[in-house]
């Protein structure tokens, strides 16, 4: 009876709700065409069933020609994302996973992204590793920008990011100097320039960590 119970509770809640937090629908695409595996991670590094990534920066836009591995250039990507950044279902009638689904944008959606870059650095004839992490959330409907800052009230959310988002948290570790040029936090994506998306860019931007 306990069983039967737990699983009329699950089927209350609704087809579609349990579905897009386990796999991709079928049939769904990236920009490009490209069939999304509900179960595998593709070439580029995606898993859209699990919300993550898992290669290389490079590749993180899904370009036609993909990294090719080099210890001092290449840098490492793993990035994860809630499902209201980047959902696994669509529901606005195309064939690509929604952004910020069941919102007009990603400013109070509650969406969010994690990401860590890593990679190595010649300095004074050694190879030295580095490490960034950052988790980067869309900002509240009611929030303001104040001096580059999104607040909430008198409460400081984090530094300007992607201009929905604000920085949670961000950390660095690296060679011992003042300052490093590494790329602008990835953006998770289906694919370069979905109508209304203005902030999926193929530039590589820098991003000034000081410590």
């Amino acid at each position: 009876m306990r069983h039967l119970m737990i699983l009329l509770s699950v089927l209350s809640i609704g087809a579609d709700t349990i579905l897009s937090d386990i796999h991709v629908r079928n049939g769904l695409t990236t920009l490009d065409g490209k069939a999304i595996d509900p179960l595998n991670r593709d070439s580029y590094g995606y898993d859209y069933s699990c919300r993550s990534f898992d290669g290389y920066y490079g590749d993180h836009l899904r370009p036609v020609e993909q990294t090719v591995p080099n210890i001092l250039t290449f840098i490492k990507l793993r990035m994860k994302w809630g499902r209201y950044y980047l959902a696994t279902t669509s529901r606005d009638g195309d064939s690509y996973p929604d952004y910020h689904q069941g919102y007009e944008t990603w400013r109070g959606s509650r969406g969010w992204v994690y990401q860590e870059m890593s990679g190595f650095r010649k300095v004074a004839e050694r190879i030295v590793p580095w490490d960034y992490q950052v988790k980067i959330v869309a900002a509240p409907k009611e929030a303001v920008i104040k001096d580059g800052s999104w607040y909430l009230g008198d409460k400081k959310l984090g530094t300007v990011i992607w201009e929905d988002f604000y920085i949670e948290y961000e950390s660095y570790q690296g060679p011992d100097r003042e300052e490093y040029e590494i790329p602008e936090p990835a953006k998770p994506t289906i694919g370069v320039q979905k109508e209304g998306v203005e902030t999926q860019v193929s530039t590589l931007f820098i991003y000034i960590v000081r410590k």
